[in-house]
């Protein structure tokens, strides 16, 4: 697993039970990158590109009926470049695959 992080800072304002999380998936990571200095939406729609630049397919945890932010702008630059997408939809508790073909 990589894990992709936008700023070193980005957990400092989490719990510290989501902190201690955060440090025990980062410890298990084969590859951890930080992309940049401070915390800027730029730099968090970044990370998600970076993630994608990587990935050979999206697993995506969202409720399609918000249509805004950064996972719904990455969901929809994954189908742009026709990636496999295992979309988990919190509303319905329902999981898909969406094929490029599909979308």
């Amino acid at each position: 697993m990589w894990l992709y992080q936008p700023f070193p800072e980005q957990t400092e304002r989490w719990s510290h039970d989501w902190r201690a999380h955060h440090d025990r998936v980062r410890s298990t990571a084969a590859r951890v990158a930080v992309l940049g200095r401070t915390y800027s939406p730029k730099t968090l729609h970044e990370r998600n590109s970076w993630m994608l630049r990587d990935a050979q397919a999206l697993v995506c945890v969202s409720d399609p009926e918000h249509r805004g932010g950064g996972t719904h702008a990455t969901l929809q630059q994954a189908r742009s470049r026709r990636m496999p997408v295992i979309h988990i939809d919190v509303r319905r508790r329902d999981t898909r695959l969406v094929l490029p073909h599909d979308s």
